[in-house]
């Protein structure tokens, strides 16, 4: 009998992952379904709602303050602990997956939302002189983080060699119009698990 081969091994670079939010729910359904065939490592500042014996949590610690001054820090870091894993202790990643564009180096991003398509709609109504001066603290923050991500995404997304996937025909055409990716890109449309959504058990929780 040969040796077992051993299994790829992923790193999924995610500020956070819970079920409570839309894109990270969605990226813990995917990843309950593969410990089998791969070695799962998460970098991560907080993981809830996912079975710790399924996977390697790297946790990178968050910094107090401002959204936007934990963000910044997060980029450089998981950056920073996937590089010293790699350098200092072997760890070397098959596949680097990225539910957004939460780093620059992944294979392979599922998009969720296109911030640069949310901006402009929501562009009018973050203008200073439309909302009253004790808001304008919190629109700069807002600006500029949006700013970040923007940046984050046209250098994530504009890359031919990262492998893109998303949710919606809507949200590949934003792609295409925003950051020119006409290449195919394929749709994983979201469905439902029909073992706990029917109406047996809609019946017998009533």
């Amino acid at each position: 009998m040969g040796p077992i081969k051993p299994k790829p091994r992923l790193a999924v670079v995610s500020p956070f992952l819970d079920k409570r939010h839309g894109s990270e729910r969605i990226t813990i359904e995917w990843l309950s379904h593969l410990p089998d065939e791969f070695d799962i490592h998460v970098y991560s500042q907080r993981v809830e709602d996912f079975d710790v014996s399924k996977f390697t949590w790297h946790r990178i610690p968050k910094l107090p303050g401002p959204h936007l001054l934990n963000f910044l820090w997060w980029l450089a870091a998981n950056r920073l602990w996937r590089y010293w894993d790699g350098r200092f202790r072997g760890l070397r990643h098959d596949l680097v997956f990225s539910p957004g564009a939460n780093c620059l180096d992944a294979d392979a991003i599922c998009v969720h939302i296109v911030f640069a398509e949310y901006i402009r709609q929501v562009r009018r109504g973050m203008r200073f002189l439309q909302n009253p001066i004790w808001e304008w603290p919190r629109l700069l923050h807002r600006k500029l983080y949006y700013g970040i991500a923007v940046s984050m995404e046209r250098r994530a997304y504009k890359n031919r060699r990262t492998m893109m996937v998303v949710h919606s025909r809507k949200t590949a055409r934003e792609l295409e119009t925003f950051y020119g990716r006409a290449d195919r890109i394929p749709v994983l449309y979201l469905g439902l698990d029909h073992s706990v959504f029917n109406t047996t058990v809609r019946v017998a929780l009533r």
